[in-house]
C-alpha cells in the first residue's frame, strides 16, 4: 500500500464519509467527502503499520466495509 488510498465511486449514490478503524476498534481517520466526487484520495501517512477496516458511508446511508493492511 502506498501513502494514499484512492477510492473510485461507481455507484449512483455518492460517498459522504470514509472512516478508518484500527484493530483495537478505534476510529483513527474520518474524512467527510463531497458526494459529487467520483474519485476520493485519502492520505495515509499518519497511519501506523497494521490492519484497518475502512467504512464507507453513502448518501443513501448504506455502508460498505473493507479491510486493508498498511505495511
Amino acid at each position: 500500500m502506498s501513502d494514499k488510498l484512492i477510492i473510485e465511486n461507481t455507484k449512483t449514490s455518492g460517498i459522504v464519509k470514509v472512516e478508518f478503524i484500527n484493530a483495537g476498534g478505534n476510529t483513527v481517520i474520518v474524512q467527510i467527502t463531497n458526494p459529487r466526487k467520483t474519485i476520493i484520495t485519502i492520505p495515509l501517512q499518519q497511519l501506523q503499520t497494521g490492519i484497518y477496516l475502512i467504512r464507507i458511508t453513502n448518501e443513501d446511508n448504506s455502508i460498505v466495509t473493507n479491510k486493508i493492511m498498511k505495511k
